[in-house]
């Protein structure tokens, strides 16, 4: 149980990491899951100690417009991003707004926003 709290501790400490609720199917999942970017790649981080992860190349990331968001675990005003990956695939997640930035990304430039 140590090692559990301990790993989950150093994950979420990493400056780098930002939580976030993928959406599965209609709904979104319960808990917020963390993940990173390296480079061009995102590196989710799951499971009770965060030890699960699962990394995928992105090609975009954009803001949505239009998305009904999860109302707890991601403060007053979160945002709804769409990331598509290398091989066509996509994923929704909503991020906080301190988050945003983070989360799309080291070639997203923050003085467009």
């Amino acid at each position: 149980l140590i090692a559990v709290v301990k790993n989950r501790n150093t994950v979420r400490s990493n400056p780098d990491i930002f939580a976030f609720k993928p959406k599965k199917g209609d709904g979104w999942t319960r808990g917020n899951s963390y993940a990173r970017w390296v480079s061009d790649v995102i590196i989710f981080h799951s499971g009770i100690a965060l030890i699960r992860s699962n990394a995928v190349k992105v090609d975009a990331a954009e803001v949505l417009d239009a998305v009904q968001l999860p109302s707890k675990g991601l403060g007053d005003s979160p945002t709804g991003l769409l990331f598509t990956y290398a091989g066509g695939d996509t994923i929704t997640v909503a991020v906080s707004a301190e988050n945003l930035d983070a989360a799309l990304g080291p070639k997203h430039d923050s003085s467009t926003s």
